[in-house]
């Protein structure tokens, strides 16, 4: 063991050297009686000791220091903004957009954004989020991500409990759910074939193949501008498909009526084992000038996707079937939480003239 310098101040017990400060450096004490050395350091108002387990000098002088640096940070000496910026970097990519939106809010305008944070209040979260007065949906997702945030704290020993579990109630607001818009299927033909016709157009045709395949495969736009071909196998009539919010894979049948459509891009294409399906990820404009033109509602993509979920519970597939078919993983609630209002009229001699229609095409 190296020396210790005698000119370090020892701390006596009736005339026994007991504690020993080294010289020249922070917090570091040798316990006489068996000679292990010691960070004591007073750390947020508290005195705090540990044992380095070493009784090497050297070593010590190394050790005490990464023994501040891990005791602040489990007293949580860090802020809100920094605690948040880690919570980005463990997510794995997932909801990194909302994420780095409320990053920007605590930087910008949060006034405890600065703050350690054990210092932060239940009162100040809820006063502060009170205020940014957002939609119901960004309100909780806010709230959710910000309680990640805080629970991060807790398992890196910066917090002791989450302040953000006595807000619950306080802050999370109620959605309420609007009835989809949904075209028909008459209007759903309509729009594609006006659509394939559209003049002065390069891209008519593979835009009329999208919005074809979002209405018939009841698929969002991100789900099929990633779709390759490898993906599709006719032989078990099966597609694979990763749904882009949280890179879930799933499986959907190649339904009857969207087979003919596959088959004869597939064929189009020169019947290719790889590579994309579609060659335009965003119908949007198409689909605008050819609602326009015909006198129809303002429909989006998203709409002729809500109408194919729409005409398969119609037809009677059972809601948690549907809810695989759409990647979800909660056994059905979100798809009857949002469309149970429009099935519920499925009494009508309106939707029994769609069911009709659907049913032709399942067979």
């Amino acid at each position: 063991m190296n020396e210790v310098s005698k000119n370090s101040s020892p701390k006596k017990n009736q005339g026994r050297i007991i504690w020993e400060k080294i010289p020249a450096t922070s917090s570091l004490y040798r316990y006489a009686p068996n000679g292990n050395f010691y960070m004591i350091a007073r750390i947020n108002g508290k005195l705090v000791k540990e044992s380095l387990e070493t009784t090497d000098l050297a070593l010590a002088k190394r050790k005490v220091l990464d023994a501040k640096d891990r005791r602040k940070q489990q007293t949580g000496e860090i802020t809100l903004s920094q605690l948040a910026d880690e919570f980005k970097e463990s997510r794995n990519g997932k909801n990194q957009h909302h994420i780095q939106w409320m990053l920007n809010k605590l930087n910008q305008n949060c006034p405890f954004g600065q703050s350690n944070v054990r210092k932060i209040s239940p009162i100040e979260i809820s006063k502060y989020v009170s205020s940014l007065k957002l939609n119901p949906r960004t309100n909780n997702l806010f709230f959710e991500t910000l309680k990640g945030v805080f629970e991060l704290g807790v398992i890196g020993g910066y917090l002791q409990t989450n302040p953000m579990e006595k807000l619950k109630k306080n802050l999370r607001k109620k959605v309420t759910r609007k009835i989809p818009t949904v075209p028909s299927l008459e209007q759903f033909e309509s729009i594609v074939k006006a659509i394939r016709n559209q003049k002065f157009s390069d891209t008519a045709e593979d835009s009329a193949n999208l919005v074809e395949f979002l209405g018939l495969a009841a698929l969002g736009e991100a789900e099929a501008a990633n779709l390759d071909w490898k993906d599709i196998n006719f032989e078990t009539n099966k597609i694979i498909i990763q749904r882009q919010k949280t890179k879930f894979y799933f499986e959907i049948p190649i339904f009857p009526f969207l087979k003919p459509l596959l088959l004869k891009l597939h064929e189009k294409a020169e019947t290719p084992k790889t590579g994309k399906v579609f060659k335009v990820a965003n119908p949007k404009k198409a689909i605008a000038t050819a609602c326009k033109s015909l006198g129809y509602p303002a429909f989006t993509a998203r709409n002729f996707r809500q109408m194919g979920i729409v005409e398969l519970l119609r037809a009677g597939i059972d809601v948690k079937k549907v809810s695989r078919w759409q990647g979800h993983r909660d056994g059905g609630v979100l798809i009857m939480n949002t469309y149970s209002e429009v099935i519920s009229e499925s009494d009508s001699d309106h939707d029994k003239e769609q069911l009709k229609l659907l049913e032709k095409r399942l067979k």
